[in-house]
């Protein structure tokens, strides 16, 4: 494998941890997240592969578990990078990547779980944790419920259940650390508009990653008072 295919960013945490705001300033700073992502910034391709894999393992995001070998369709790293890139329209991408000029990654919860399959297709991936406080999370996967066009699911309507669930996503997401040691970094949703966290993001990402934190919280800002006059 052209070893820039093998390391991608790849972004773990529970569901409504902050993890969409943090990808998009990713793809924002240069880091290519996909053509194709939902209102989530999550790559549908990538999407598709980690539900399929859960499935076929008796999963589900909402009882999630890491997916055997055998649960997996088969793909190719280059297969992945074409769709993810959409390179029949774009070739110039490949180049790119080639030499180094192009960073890429995806997001998706997830790959919380799926990540060991990951691992083995791009050995050389980086892997941003972010973890949000458990009250939170479970407060606003209570309030995702009854929002229009979002998921349903019984673990939606328990507190107990959804904490459970922010538990086995944060417990698995740190299992990889030690292996991963300098390819993994735990980043708090509390602290990503500090300074501090910045630099650590940029020098994980060799991107602005903070600058681009920065201005989509600007942006938001902006739109949610222009709505609220």
């Amino acid at each position: 494998m052209i070893r820039a295919f093998a390391r991608p960013f790849i972004v773990i945490g529970c569901h409504r941890s902050g993890t969409s705001w943090l990808a998009a300033a990713m793809h924002r700073s240069g880091i290519h997240m996909g053509v194709d992502r939902d209102h989530n910034e999550e790559a549908i391709h990538f999407l598709s592969l980690n539900q399929e894999a859960l499935q076929n393992a008796g999963g589900h995001w909402d009882a999630p578990l890491v997916p055997q070998q055998d649960h997996w369709t088969n793909h190719t790293p280059y297969c992945l990078l074409k769709i993810h890139f959409n390179l029949h329209r774009r070739r110039d991408f490949v180049w790119q990547i080639i030499l180094g000029k192009t960073a890429w990654g995806w997001k998706d919860p997830r790959n919380t779980f799926t990540l060991s399959h990951w691992l083995s297709v791009y050995p050389e991936a980086k892997v941003i944790h972010l973890v949000r406080n458990a009250d939170d999370v479970v407060k606003s996967l209570l309030n995702r419920q009854n929002t229009p066009g979002e998921v349903r699911s019984d673990v939606q309507l328990d507190k107990d259940k959804a904490y459970k669930l922010w538990q086995q996503y944060v417990d698995q997401a740190r299992t990889y650390q030690a292996k991963l040691k300098g390819r993994f970094i735990e980043i708090s949703y509390e602290s990503l508009h500090l300074p501090d966290t910045h630099l650590r993001l940029n020098a994980f990402c060799n991107k602005d990653v903070g600058q681009a934190l920065t201005a989509l919280a600007s942006d938001k800002y902006k739109f949610n008072k222009s709505i609220n006059r």
